[in-house]
């Protein structure tokens, strides 16, 4: 799939996100959508290089999207070994990416997280409502379980 997302939008500054459900060696990936003002740009998490040639988030008439943002610590380059640490981390990157394009918590409108069985959806969602106390102000997040 990435060589003909590369073929198809060959303008490595122009080319959208795209989702996979498919990342073996992690155990859980943030997908989001925000709204943001503003001419087209692509963004990258400062120090966590993307796993394929399309952006990690980009700006495109007003919405910012995302692809995988995963759980590595930015330090150390690598996700910690449980499910709710990297939750933390895989949050901490997605804000980190808004703040790159200028935007903060109150433009976010959903997530998608990814995960590779029901438990960790639990504990992914544990680190969601402490990240976002207010049920009633909080960006919506749903899970997807995927068959690793």
């Amino acid at each position: 799939m990435v060589d003909t997302w590369v073929v198809t939008f060959p303008d490595e500054d122009s080319r959208p996100t795209r989702k996979t459900f498919y990342y073996p060696s992690v155990s859980i990936h943030l997908h989001a959508d925000a709204v943001l003002g503003g001419p087209r740009a692509n963004f990258e998490i400062e120090g966590l290089p993307h796993r394929d040639p399309i952006p990690m988030g980009a700006v495109t008439g007003g919405v910012f999207t995302t692809s995988g943002v995963d759980g590595r610590n930015q330090a150390a380059g690598k996700p910690p070994r449980h499910v709710g640490p990297q939750a933390v981390e895989a949050l901490a990157n997605l804000r980190a990416l808004m703040a790159t394009a200028g935007i903060g918590d109150a433009g976010l409108l959903h997530v998608d997280d990814l995960v590779g069985q029901q438990g960790y959806a639990d504990e992914v969602l544990e680190v969601w409502r402490a990240a976002f106390p207010d049920p009633a102000a909080a960006p919506t997040c749903r899970s997807w379980i995927s068959a690793w």
